[in-house]
This record gives structure tokens, C-alpha cells and sequence, in this order.
């Protein structure tokens, strides 16, 4: 497939909505408490549409785990009606992707988002679980997904895969995917799960600095991405202004909207996961 790639995209507003904060597992590093992983509600979806809405956003990355929503399809048929120009971005972890739900939501939105943390079984449920599930669905998408929807892996790394980061990508590229990030564990919840140190974390910027150029027709992680996590290896801060365009807004499970108040990284209140969202503009910098 070829890609056609902006040096420099104007986003407009991008939403983060975590629609739920209910899921299927129980991943050892994820921010979130079991309690709330358990939690169903969706009481407040009428208010947020109104706030959604409201807003017009360019993006809208659709987080928790949307494929265990019974109207995941009523959700994105809505926002695409209201806002036909957005585009919606699933994040997932894939485990409970059926060929129906794929075929309920692929023609509305521009991207599956899907975590997988390894070329395998032993590394990617280290942390997570159900690999075989999560390769079956990738298979599905791609069986099923049309020429405008993207496949995008999202990869934590660790000390105990930092190692296999090339293998791994030669693994997510044989499974037709078009773009990957990688992104460094730092959320510890009181215990060592394994975060990386800055050398740790400059072997990383090295290793994808390195594959980007071989493998040229693959979006990984961008060029400001990387600047930021070398910069911080080096000196502790990033150093850089954030590339999420115009605005960038929060709606959390319980209706509460909030925008990221400082276009400057280090000026964040959260710099470790701004480190992330670092990355976003880059998913959308790439179209058919």
C-alpha cells in the first residue's frame, strides 16, 4: 500500500474519549484500579455527545475498551453522522474482536489502534494475556478492512522485551501493519514491573532510530517522538513544544471534559504520559 506523508498536518481539535473504563483484562501495568475496570456504566453518553459535539474535534481516539460496548456501532454511526469530516480512531486490545464487530464499525472509522507487546506468546502476556486472541483479530482485520482503514500497533516496552524490539517489528510488519509506536513503561504502581532506566531508554530512541530507516515504507514512532525521549534520557526533560495541534481535550468515563492547558511538554502536568501523546498527531500524519 502506498502512503502519501505530511510533513506537517494542522489537527485542529483533537478528543480523547474514554468511554468506559470497563475491561477484559487485568493488565499488571495498567493505570487504572480493578474496580474500575469493572465498572459498566455509561450513564453519562447523552451529556458527552453533547460536549463532543459542541466541541468539533478533527480526531477522536475512542479509548477504554470500546469493543465490549454492546452500541459501539450506534456510537460511531452517531459521531459520524453529526461530525462526518472526524476521524475516529479505535484503541484496543483485540482480545474481543469478532468478525462482527469489525464489520459493525469499519466503514466509519480510519483506524484500529491495537496493543501487542511482543512477537509472542511468553512476552506480549507477561503483562497482558490472550496473545492467540489478540493475532486472530488482527488476521480478521485484515481479511475484512477496506483501502482507508489504517492498522496501527501500539507496543509497550520493558526491560524484558527491550531486546526484541526489531524482531518485533519484523513480526507486527508481517501481520500488515501500517504503523507502529513504541512507547516506554514508566507507570511502576508501587512495584518494579520492569521501567526502563535512561540508558534503557536510549537504546530504545537508537534502536527505532535505526529501524525507521530501514524499513521506509512502515510509519513507526515520529521524529518528535524519539527527539523526546532522547532528550529526556539525556537531561531528564523533553525539551520540546507538543505536536498535537490546535487543542487537545480529555473526556473522561464520567463526563468531565478537560483541555491540556500548555503547548510545551515540560509544562505538563503529567510529562510522562504527555510523552505519548507526543505521538498522536503521527497516526493521523499518514493517509491514503
Amino acid at each position: 500500500m502506498q502512503f502519501a506523508i505530511l510533513n506537517k498536518l494542522y489537527m485542529g481539535k483533537v478528543l480523547l474519549w474514554t468511554i468506559s473504563t470497563y475491561c477484559n483484562l487485568n493488565c499488571r501495568y495498567c493505570y487504572y484500579t480493578a474496580e474500575e475496570r469493572r465498572n459498566k456504566s455509561l450513564k453519562n453518553l447523552l451529556g458527552a455527545y453533547e460536549q463532543i459535539f459542541q466541541l468539533n474535534p478533527s480526531v477522536i481516539y475512542i479509548s477504554g475498551e470500546p469493543s465490549l460496548l454492546s452500541n459501539l456501532k450506534d456510537i460511531v454511526c452517531e459521531l459520524k453522522a453529526r461530525l462526518p469530516n472526524c476521524r475516529l480512531i479505535l484503541t484496543t486490545n483485540a482480545v474481543s474482536l469478532s468478525k462482527e464487530k469489525i464489520l459493525d464499525v469499519i466503514e466509519h472509522i480510519a483506524m484500529f489502534l491495537v496493543s501487542l507487546d511482543g512477537p509472542n506468546e511468553d512476552l506480549h502476556n507477561l503483562y497482558r494475556s490472550d496473545f492467540d486472541k489478540v493475532i486472530h483479530s488482527i488476521d480478521l482485520i485484515n481479511e475484512l478492512r477496506n483501502d482507508h482503514l489504517l492498522l496501527g500497533i501500539t507496543s509497550v516496552v520493558h526491560r524484558y522485551n527491550l531486546s526484541v524490539i526489531e524482531e518485533s517489528s519484523r513480526f507486527f510488519i508481517a501481520n500488515h501493519v501500517d504503523y507502529i509506536h513504541f512507547q516506554p513503561l514508566y507507570i511502576e504502581n508501587g512495584t518494579d514491573l520492569g521501567s526502563l532506566n535512561n540508558q534503557q531508554l536510549l537504546d530504545m530512541y537508537e534502536e527505532i532510530t535505526l529501524l525507521k530507516k530501514q524499513y521506509i515504507d512502515i510509519n513507526f514512532s515520529s521524529n518528535e517522538y524519539l527527539t523526546a525521549l532522547k532528550n529526556y534520557s539525556l537531561t531528564g526533560n523533553f525539551g520540546m513544544k507538543c505536536h498535537n495541534g490546535e487543542e487537545v481535550f480529555f473526556l473522561s468515563e464520567n463526563g468531565e471534559l478537560k483541555n491540556c492547558p500548555s503547548p510545551f511538554v515540560d509544562s505538563c502536568e503529567q510529562t510522562l504520559n504527555c510523552i505519548n501523546m507526543i505521538e498522536l498527531a503521527n497516526i493521523i500524519s499518514v493517509l491514503r
